[in-house]
């Protein structure tokens, strides 16, 4: 259980406005709380990631399924922050650890029980083998299978994320998640985050 009293709420989204409460952070873990449950992620940019998060949502577009549902019905969220001043190349890590210590319903992948993940199919769409993969990352083929089949840990996923080029939660997420969560926040020029603005205006 949290006890949201003791961190530090940096936004809200309450009658269809965001305000932003502290400063912007960069490299962080997050945690957005609609009603009584969250889902916690990082970002290098928190600010730009929470308003992609906010487009998704009111767009009724979000990967998580859990979050959009539970949006739908509330309409508002704040945002609090777990952990900042993170080394980016640790920040999946770091979520990761938060995401195993607090259990987030609203996630769409969960290390509780073991991932079901897409590394296979991911080679394939690449146009890569599994030995090309191997050789990307300095390991063998039997290890990188061994991986692939049960034995990898965050810190595997996170390597072999980085050779397929693609961010982590990829490796676990549907295609049609990713093409929602790409679709919305990524160029499909350079692969870059996309500045996003969201303007808001109550009807009626």
């Amino acid at each position: 259980m949290i006890d949201f009293s003791t961190l530090e709420k940096v936004a809200e989204f309450k009658n269809y406005e965001l305000n932003w409460l502290e400063g912007r952070d960069v490299n962080a873990v997050y945690l957005i709380l609609v009603d009584d449950e969250y889902y916690i992620g990082s970002s290098h940019y928190v600010y730009l990631r929470i308003q992609q998060h906010l487009k998704l949502l009111l767009t009724n577009n979000h990967h998580s399924d859990k979050l959009q549902e539970k949006f739908n019905s509330i309409h508002d969220f704040s945002v609090y922050i777990l952990e900042r001043g993170i080394e980016k190349k640790n920040l999946l890590i770091r979520e990761e650890f938060y995401i195993r210590k607090y259990n987030p319903s609203l996630n769409i992948m969960k290390p509780k029980g073991g991932y079901k993940h897409r590394i296979k199919d991911i080679i394939k769409e690449k146009g890569l083998t599994i030995n090309e993969v191997a050789e990307k990352m300095g390991i063998t083929r039997v290890t990188l299978s061994t991986q692939i089949n049960g034995t990898a840990n965050i810190s595997s996923y996170e390597k072999i994320a980085e050779s397929l080029e693609v961010p982590m939660w990829q490796l676990f997420a549907s295609p049609e998640e990713v093409r929602k969560e790409s679709g919305a926040s990524v160029c499909p020029y350079c692969g870059g985050l996309l500045d996003v603005e969201v303007n808001l205006r109550k009807k009626g």
